[in-house]
């Protein structure tokens, strides 16, 4: 009998269906709950307590291990200690006897049976893929020792009586054994799901699924409890996406409708589908750039056109903004980080001089504050006091003109910030060499510095 209890458990996707249809109110997945252990799901693995119906004593097992004894002849629970009496339930259920061995068939079999030689009981063995270890035979009903061959590491015992009736050589070939029936049971079952099961295993006290989707085989395979497996709407994530998807699909006017408060022109409607479906536009305001790509989530949840994104981060629009009273050399500064991130991996991210990883910054080796000034020059623009005093299209110009220079007079350095700044005392912040940077280099190596880090 199982006894009253309560189980706790988290929300999951996989499990909201089941227990909101048994009354429980759903939070959000992974808050922890309580439910009686009667209204777990058929095949869970948590362990439950049951009591004893032949001794009242109190055991444990899985659920749904429980649910299946409810299936045999005998429905009564039984500890481990009871087992022979439910076993003998169930023989005078079935045959109207108190033991297998009084069976006429059983009896008569007994008296026609010869006994074997050892030999010949080895050979029983041998033709099941196992090695008897006895060395003595007397009768069926003698133990002997054995090991299966496919899993050599424990010694097995039963009669000879006893391995004859067994279907599985040892507890690991009835595991595998087990496996193989789940899998095709659960392959001709998810297949009318248009699913693939590539593979199960064993994890611990679970069964796991490695289940791939036939309309998106590409994707990585998902893996899943088999106690989970029927409760799960979807199990390809993929598929899920588009079924949620499919359920929000709009209106092709309203849908329309959004592309031009964007201030965008969809060139495919007739496409739209669901949320995720492509979607090709030209962005109005930025025609250079051509035909872009998107789909409506992102139309309703953000900023799409990449010419559009970076005007709504940037000047008046980033949270730093503070009216463009920052120099041009700051400001420029945050726009060669691709540059500096070029330098670091060049350098697989260690200081040149240290070889450390810690709180480096990109040396240059043509000094910033020149390759700033040549763009100016170049482009015939004067410097200013803040960034305010330019136009957009002027900043943008200085943007890409300095980039391309930084990358014409190649990749800087990566230094500890501590060594670079000691170079910069020691050789100022002008007219920089990378004759000067080697012989700071053999200095430091050499201790110069030693007194002064």
């Amino acid at each position: 009998m199982l006894k009253d209890q309560l189980i706790e458990m988290s929300w999951a996707n996989t499990n909201r269906k089941w227990y909101e249809s048994k009354g429980y109110i759903f939070t959000k997945n992974r808050d922890k709950f309580y439910i009686q252990a009667k209204d777990l799901t058929l095949m869970s693995n948590k362990r439950v307590i049951v009591i004893c119906d032949y001794c009242n004593e109190e055991t444990t097992k899985t659920f749904s291990d429980y649910t299946v004894s409810k299936k045999s002849i005998i429905t009564k629970d039984a500890c481990a200690n009871c087992k022979v009496k439910k076993s003998t339930d169930s023989i005078k259920e079935t045959y109207g006897v108190d033991h297998q061995s009084q069976l006429d068939w059983v009896i008569t079999k007994i008296k026609n049976s010869e006994k074997l030689t050892y030999e010949e009981v080895y050979k029983t063995f041998e033709d099941r893929n196992c090695k008897l270890l006895s060395t003595k035979y007397h009768n069926a009903k003698d133990e002997l020792e054995y090991v299966c061959l496919k899993h050599p590491k424990e010694i097995q015992k039963t009669s000879l009586d006893g391995f004859k009736t067994k279907k599985y050589n040892c507890y690991e070939c009835m595991l595998e054994g087990n496996l193989i029936r789940i899998k095709r049971s659960y392959t001709e079952e998810l297949s009318k799901r248009n699913l693939i099961v590539n593979d199960i295993f064993r994890k611990e006290d679970s069964i796991y699924l490695s289940v791939s989707c036939e309309k998106h085989y590409n994707e990585k395979p998902k893996i899943v409890s088999v106690s989970n497996v029927s409760s799960q709407i979807y199990i390809c994530t993929k598929c899920a996406s588009e079924g949620i998807s499919k359920k929000r699909r709009h209106d092709l006017n309203y849908v329309a409708d959004k592309f031009i408060e964007k201030g965008y022109t969809l060139l495919n409607l007739e496409d739209y589908e669901n949320n995720l479906t492509p979607l090709n536009y030209i962005c109005l305001k930025h025609n250079t750039l051509g035909e872009q790509t998107t789909n409506f989530a992102n139309i309703n949840n953000s900023v799409t056109c990449a010419k559009c994104k970076y005007d709504s981060i940037s000047r008046e629009n980033h949270y730093l903004w503070k009216g463009g009273i920052s120099p041009l050399h700051n400001y420029m500064r945050d726009k060669i980080s691709e540059w500096k991130r070029d330098s670091l991996k060049k350098y697989n991210y260690e200081c040149a001089i240290t070889s450390s990883k810690k709180d480096l910054v990109v040396h240059h080796i043509y000094n910033y504050s020149d390759i700033l000034n040549e763009t100016l020059n170049e482009l015939k623009l004067k410097a200013r006091n803040n960034i305010s005093l330019y136009s957009d299209k002027e900043l943008e110009d200085i943007e890409k003109l300095l980039i391309h220079k930084h990358y014409e007079y190649g990749l800087g350095i990566p230094l500890n910030s501590s060594i670079h700044e000691l170079f910069h005392i020691y050789y100022g912040k002008r007219n920089n060499t990378y004759e000067q940077l080697e012989e700071f280099k053999n200095k430091y190596i050499n201790g110069e510095f030693r007194d002064v880090v």
